[in-house]
């Protein structure tokens, strides 16, 4: 929930031309810098920061399936990678894309865990794995969510049927669910692969 103090300066931080408006360009811009999300574009598609991402419809919410990077589509695109669902997301600023020995070889959940400051954090009881209420307060971050919505989104990330997600599973699943720097609140974070910066501004994080 922003004000709209909030919401106003963040417009005006993406206004670059001082036109009172955001043309195709500065948009996209936007909401690459607002991690923007599926669930809240509510589309099959939009661009972000020259990347198209594509986004799927799961019951009554929706989530994302992959991304282009570079796409032609996108201002600022031309051609790039597909990174869906089990593949590392190309889409981030200064991500780089994995060789073909690194796409194949799935990091182990312990290794993946010692690096994962956010994951760690979020593990109250220190069992290695996140379990629903851990994670409930993102999800709630990220959007108006009922509590059977939570739990589906939650259900479809757990693979290995744990009832928890291990940190290479959050790390997929943040990919998938959009997460953006206003619902982490931290300097950076792992999603699908590829490591996230934020920046403080003010009261809110880009």
């Amino acid at each position: 929930n922003m004000s709209t103090e909030t919401m106003h300066e963040m417009f005006q931080d993406e206004d670059a031309d001082l036109s009172s408006g955001l043309n195709a360009l500065e948009f996209q811009e936007a909401l690459d810098r607002w991690g923007a999300h599926c669930s809240a574009m509510r589309r099959s598609w939009f661009c972000s920061g020259g990347s198209m991402i594509r986004c799927c419809r799961r019951g009554l919410f929706w989530k994302k399936c992959g991304s282009t990077w570079h796409h032609h589509n996108c201002w600022g695109g031309h051609s790039g990678g597909w990174a869906g669902h089990g593949r590392v997301g190309w889409m981030q600023t200064g991500a780089e894309a994995p060789s073909p020995s690194e796409e194949l070889a799935a990091p182990e959940a312990t290794s993946g865990a010692k690096r994962d400051e956010a994951f760690m954090s979020m593990d109250t009881n220190d069992d290695g794995e996140l379990q629903l209420q851990e994670v409930t307060g993102l999800l709630a971050g990220m959007g108006n969510m009922s509590t059977e919505t939570m739990q589906e989104l939650f259900q479809d990330e757990d693979a290995d049927l744990s009832s928890g997600l291990n940190a290479f599973e959050f790390q997929e699943a943040l990919d998938r669910w959009g997460a953006h720097c206003s619902a982490m609140r931290r300097s950076w974070f792992c999603s699908g692969g590829s490591m996230i910066r934020c920046c403080r501004r003010g009261l809110f994080w880009k």
